[in-house]
């Protein structure tokens, strides 16, 4: 299989510090009070999975 990279999204947010971060962030979009949380980053990540 043959892969290349067409993008690449880079945060400007302090604190969003990995891809799992950014993600998180927007789905967070409707709770802004909490959308820079990194201690549930993952859980919600396999929430939308």
């Amino acid at each position: 299989m043959k892969v290349t990279l067409v993008s690449y999204s880079k945060p400007v947010l302090e604190g969003l510090d990995t891809p799992t971060d950014l993600v998180a962030f927007c789905a967070r979009v409707s709770n802004p009070s909490n959308q820079i949380n990194s201690e549930t980053a993952e859980k919600l990540i396999k929430y939308l999975i």
